[in-house]
């Protein structure tokens, strides 16, 4: 059963939760392919960040949760211990702007903040703590969610 299935919704009223898998880091390493970096690149990521979270808000009913799940970073540039302080880790890397293009938390919370949409819509995000995600003996990620809910009344 998916998250957001409406068949759940009726087996288990009152519940709403939204998640998504971040689909903008693909979309970044298009963009990233056709226009390299500089301030377009950036303003562009930005854009497809802001419509993803105003399309998980969208389809959140208010009162309801939205989870924004994006791997950040890999062992191809940083090397990932699958223990140790990883919120840490992200958030150093965060600072030194070694993620992935468009895939920043801070970035996250700042069109949180700047997005007038989402400013009114969005309450209490918070970053969940992240986890190393093994893809291939020698390949891995650092992934994160993005967790917050949607303003305004559940339904009844």
């Amino acid at each position: 059963m998916r998250v957001g299935d409406d068949r759940a919704q009726e087996r288990r009223p009152g519940v709403d939760r939204h998640a998504r898998a971040h689909a903008t880091r693909g979309l970044a390493w298009t963009c990233y392919q056709a226009l390299s970096e500089g301030p377009l690149l950036t303003r562009v990521l930005e854009i497809a960040l802001a419509s993803h979270l105003r399309a998980l808000v969208a389809l959140t009913r208010p009162g309801g949760r939205c989870l924004l799940v994006t791997d950040a970073v890999s062992t191809d540039t940083v090397a990932l211990e699958e223990s140790g302080d990883r919120a840490a880790l992200l958030r150093r890397l965060d600072e030194e702007g070694a993620l992935f293009s468009g895939t920043s938390p801070s970035l996250a919370f700042s069109l949180l903040a700047r997005d007038p949409e989402l400013a009114r819509e969005v309450v209490d995000p918070f970053v969940v703590e992240p986890w190393v995600w093994r893809l291939a003996p020698r390949r891995a990620v650092l992934v994160y969610t993005l967790a917050f809910g949607r303003g305004g009344a559940r339904d009844a």
